[in-house]
């Protein structure tokens, strides 16, 4: 069986994502998008690498929500940096 592409995105400093990643790696192609703190993980690239979009929504997003900017805000980066990604892959 083929393995399953699977792309974590993740920003800030977290004990389980080398774990997660090392788990996932057993039967799925992984790929990492995350700070530079994990430049050392298989196929992982700098999440700030695919700041095009994201730049272009920070400078025209306003936050509607009930919950904070950062958490919203943080939800689009992902999707725009995996559209980005993929884009250049």
């Amino acid at each position: 069986m083929d393995k399953v592409p699977v792309i974590f995105i993740h920003s800030g400093e977290f004990q389980w994502l080398r774990e997660v990643v090392e788990q996932a790696s057993k039967q799925n192609n992984v790929i990492v998008l995350a700070d530079e703190q994990y430049a050392d993980l298989p196929n992982s690239y700098s999440v700030h690498e695919f700041d095009k979009y994201v730049k272009m929504f920070d400078s025209v997003y306003v936050n509607l929500s009930s919950n904070g900017r950062w958490f919203e805000f943080a939800a689009f980066c992902r999707w725009l940096r995996l559209y980005e990604f993929m884009e250049r892959n």
